[in-house]
């Protein structure tokens, strides 16, 4: 069980996600989609689980008066940076992503940077991974129409990212995608296409 911000009865965590880096502390992120206390939070064990460092507060969805997040993604270098993403959502009957957003933590968790923005539609399943040089790589997909997935990925340890690019090929992907890198540095993308 992650540890919550408040009392597990009065906010419910969402859309966890995992990242274990090469010291063996695992990485914990979090979405509270909604409520008061609604916004990413982030944790982390150096005990392989048993027990877990009290949640901070990636993003502050509250205090930025956004409607709701979800769908966050993590991920750590090779130096231990932390990358975290996340769709900024609407509540109109049904919650509708509206932009993706990231943010790097260069000391463990304990400070982030600013929210940045990434890209601006309906989008679903963000996932960092790490390439074999340790550049990190952000992926994600449309949330209507062809479910193409996006790409973008840094060169300077997340100062700078590239342009968001569609992947050829994967236009119209039935399920989340997925990517691994050997350690070559070959990126392998894998998708079942509809």
């Amino acid at each position: 069980t992650l540890p919550g911000p408040v009392s597990p009865r009065n906010a419910i965590g969402s859309a966890p996600d995992l990242a274990r880096d090469l010291g063996g502390t695992v990485h914990a992120i979090y979405a509270i989609p909604i409520n008061q206390y609604r916004g990413i939070y982030y944790t982390r064990s150096q005990d392989e689980g048993a027990t877990w460092e009290t949640a901070t507060v990636v993003f502050d969805a509250a205090a930025t008066g956004w409607p709701m997040v979800d769908e966050p993604t993590l991920a750590v270098d090779h130096d231990g940076t932390l990358y975290a993403a996340w769709l900024r959502m609407d509540v109109a009957g049904l919650p509708q992503p509206r932009a993706l957003y990231l943010s790097r933590s260069r000391d463990y968790g304990r400070t982030w940077s600013d929210a940045r923005l990434v890209a601006e539609g309906a989008f679903a399943s963000p996932e960092f991974f790490i390439g074999a040089t340790g550049e990190p790589h952000l992926l994600w997909q449309d949330a209507q129409g062809g479910k193409g997935v996006w790409h973008s990925w840094s060169a300077d340890g997340g100062d700078a990212w590239s342009l968001p690019m569609r992947v050829r090929g994967f236009a119209n992907v039935a399920g989340a995608a997925a990517a691994v890198t050997d350690e070559a540095g070959t990126v392998y993308l894998g998708a079942v296409l509809s």
